[in-house]
């Protein structure tokens, strides 16, 4: 689901040139959902996720993680890149993640909104905040760790 926004949703398109390889099997009439890009693109996700969430105890632990993983995407990313493009990734996986607690019925109304309003927007803003700076930081060749 999270693919839907992030590649389909309002910002499809902004996110899809991102990620050259998607163009490259939408020409071959290939689906890119099935492919391994994508899912080493979405494991790298979680694992991001996952990896705040372990460490969340640690700030500064989780925020040169999330920082020097900015970093290395200048290797990925083109530099003209315009901030509101990670606006528009962090605002597909934010909605994403509200879809999937959405779909888990076992909790209460209560809970899954809180989670999505307590807990992921604040989580999501604080993760592509730290990769965000890190990012354009790396284009003026300065590290701040």
């Amino acid at each position: 689901k999270l693919h839907s926004n992030l590649f389909a949703g309002p910002h499809g398109a902004s996110s899809k040139s991102l990620f050259p390889w998607i163009a490259k099997y939408e020409a071959e009439g290939r689906d890119y959902v099935d492919t391994n890009e994508f899912r080493v693109l979405c494991l790298r996700l979680v694992q991001t996720i996952a990896v705040f969430l372990e460490d969340a105890q640690d700030k500064e632990k989780v925020e040169v993680f999330l920082y020097k993983l900015g970093h290395r995407h200048i290797g990925y990313l083109p530099g003209n890149l315009p901030a509101d493009c990670f606006d528009d990734l962090r605002e597909a996986v934010h909605n994403g993640l509200n879809d999937r607690i959405n779909s888990l019925h076992h909790l209460t109304t209560e809970d899954r909104e809180r989670a999505m309003h307590v807990i992921w927007d604040d989580t999501v803003a604080y993760i592509f905040h730290f990769i965000q700076e890190g990012f354009y930081d790396a284009l003026k060749g300065f590290d701040r760790f």
